[in-house]
């Protein structure tokens, strides 16, 4: 359970949690990605409260990467072109294949 988080983290920073298991972590990091939603208390991104954000756009922002990799089925090479197409840029695709 998370209990009093005041957590300020700059812009274009690349911030690591790391803690023992059941401190939070994964929770934290899905509050701040609206995968999940506080029961109390307020989330802000960029100093507004994160509900009112748009969820999609929010994603574009803000990113996570999971503990343990998760791939579609296929090869690399179509999970690349997958994560591509999902972001709106299969056309201008720019790894070799």
């Amino acid at each position: 359970m998370l209990d009093q988080i005041d957590l300020e983290i700059p812009q274009r920073a690349v911030t690591a949690l790391v803690g023992p298991s059941g401190a939070g972590k994964t929770s934290l990091l899905r509050l701040l990605n609206r995968l999940d939603d506080p029961r109390e208390g307020e989330i802000r991104y960029k100093g507004s409260p994160i509900g009112g954000i748009d969820v999609k756009e929010l994603r574009k922002k803000v990113g996570f990467l999971f503990q343990v990799p998760v791939m579609f089925p296929g090869t690399v090479r179509s999970n690349l072109y997958k994560a591509a197409e999902l972001a709106g840029r299969a056309g201008g695709c720019q790894f070799r294949c």
